[in-house]
């Protein structure tokens, strides 16, 4: 899609960034959802985010999750309306692809502030006192029990192979980890690549097209420029999340992954850029293969 025809790119990121939080009612809601007691838990340069408890008294089908996390545009404009259509798109995609620990999204709408309409999303599930793990924030720490960092690896890898076979190259990723179990939850989809099939449905990879974020921020902008682009940027990201005294454990849970595809009946939009994994330096000097 083409960007937001109201503002330009560069003056979202500028507009953004000078914004501060704003306050929310006791009550509110966001599609169809009723959400009370939304506390403010952080936010980036284009949304914050709250806590916030389900309603059980809104409209009957809602879900009755306790706890879920609000995200909020911090602009109301088109830009605003497109970037987060877009992303419940895009978490709707992977929800229906089986993604595992990807967050869902329950609604996505108009939500009203005490300074003035915002677009919002509601998520689930909320994590709260997790640590957030990217490239810009630092990888986390090896798990010290015994099987604890295998497991934390395997999470990492059967989600970064499920999402990219779904059709969406990750941008700016970001991870939620748990401190104690070390359990692991992708958010954050905002600049994410979606790959798409090429205008005579062909999935190979030469022929796949991308589709970018409303608003590109010019840090990311080559890797919207092809979806080999696209996908080597996020492959590059998830590698550089991964310790580099755990290469070899996340190399196994690759292996083990890919298995899988393999042997899968059917595959997805992203199954020609699979190989992407294996071209990554996971063996080195005092960590080689078996």
């Amino acid at each position: 899609p083409s960007r937001a025809q109201d503002v330009s790119a560069q003056d979202v990121f500028k507009a953004a960034a000078g914004q501060k939080y704003f306050s929310l009612p006791k009550g509110l809601s966001c599609g169809d959802i009723q959400l009370k007691k939304p506390k403010f838990v952080g936010g980036g340069v284009q949304a914050e985010v709250f806590s916030a408890e389900v309603d059980p008294k809104g409209p009957a089908g809602s879900p009755t999750a306790g706890e879920v996390a609000l995200k909020l545009s911090r602009l109301n404009n088109d830009y605003a309306t497109a970037t987060f259509a877009r992303e419940q798109k895009l978490l709707r995609r992977l929800e229906a692809a089986g993604v595992p620990g990807v967050v869902r999204c329950l609604a996505e709408g108009e939500v009203a502030t005490e300074s003035g309409p915002r677009r919002g999303l509601v998520l689930s599930p909320f994590m709260p006192g997790a640590q957030n793990v990217s490239v810009k924030s630092g990888r986390a720490a090896p798990l010290s029990k015994p099987g604890e960092e295998a497991k934390r690896m395997q999470q990492l890898m059967e989600t970064a192979v499920q999402v990219l076979e779904a059709g969406v190259a990750g941008v700016d990723v970001q991870v939620l980890q748990q401190e104690t179990s070390g359990q692991l939850l992708w958010i954050d989809f905002t600049e994410a690549a979606i790959l798409l099939p090429s205008p005579t449905g062909s999935t190979e990879r030469d022929a796949m097209l991308v589709e970018p974020p409303a608003a590109i921020c010019p840090e990311y902008e080559k890797r919207y420029t092809s979806a080999k682009a696209a996908v080597i940027g996020f492959a590059t990201e998830v590698f550089l999340l991964v310790p580099p005294s755990s290469r070899a454990l996340a190399a196994e849970a690759l292996a083990v992954e890919l298995e899988k595809l393999v042997a899968a009946p059917a595959r997805g939009v992203g199954r020609s850029f699979q190989n992407v994994w294996t071209k990554l330096p996971w063996w080195g000097k005092g960590n080689e293969p078996p």
